[in-house]
């Protein structure tokens, strides 16, 4: 994904701890933390360079 500067930035999860860290690429500075109550699932992009995280809750009501 490209930052507000079109610079590249990574968007990372690992080990299940509800946190989705972005980086900045090519140099693997850490910018940001973004923390989530539930384990991520999904990140979607969206218009404007808006971006949205997701977890199962929304599946389970619906029954997904």
């Amino acid at each position: 994904m490209l930052d507000a500067k079109a610079k590249p930035v990574l968007f990372a999860s690992c080990c299940k701890d509800s946190v989705i860290r972005l980086y900045e690429l090519a140099s693997f500075k850490l910018r940001a933390r973004l923390f989530w109550r539930r384990e991520v699932e999904a990140v979607q992009i969206g218009p404007d360079g808006l971006f949205f995280l997701g977890d199962r809750s929304v599946g389970e009501k619906l029954g997904f």
